[in-house]
């Protein structure tokens, strides 16, 4: 069953309206910072479908430049078989999303079946873990990507607010 805005809406006891704003990042969207991060708390929590969003790629919240390594894994599916594990450095980051750069993977290329990233944070970050997706790939000179985040703890989403001050 498809997980519509208005089920979030009533969910929150938000205004459909409201809902479709901050998922659809409008700029007319007034909502406190923390009405947008239950929004999409909540909606990851239900299922709901972004690929139906118009926007969306666009970022929802700038991204802050650091330099934080992390441990690479592909699982393929919902997670139950690992097909590949690296490293990378997360070059920028927001409570939502990473950009990936200095990729070093064992078998160094992507699976053509559904698959999950699992990231785990080092540095002052160590011990968070997120799940992530591919939603940008660069592989012109170097394999870079952006990711956005989902299955993300209570923990780790405060965890990671907080490094980014």
């Amino acid at each position: 069953m498809t997980i519509s805005q208005q089920e979030i809406a009533e969910r929150l006891g938000l205004a459909r309206s409201t809902v479709t704003k901050i998922l659809n990042q409008f700029p007319t969207n007034r909502a406190s910072k923390e009405t947008i991060r239950k929004v999409f708390q909540t909606a990851r929590e239900l299922g709901y479908d972004f690929s139906r969003l118009r926007n969306i790629h666009r970022r929802r919240a700038e991204r802050r430049d650091c330099e934080i390594p992390v441990n690479l894994r592909i699982d393929l599916g919902t997670g139950s078989e690992v097909f590949d594990t690296g490293t990378a450095l997360v070059r920028n980051l927001s409570p939502y999303g990473a950009f990936l750069t200095t990729i070093q993977m064992q078998k160094n290329v992507i699976p053509l079946v559904a698959f999950v990233l699992s990231l785990e944070f080092g540095g002052l970050l160590q011990g968070v873990s997120v799940k992530a997706r591919i939603i940008r790939l660069n592989a012109a000179e170097a394999i870079q990507m952006g990711v956005d985040f989902f299955d993300v703890s209570p923990d780790a989403e405060r965890r990671i607010i907080e490094y980014l001050g």
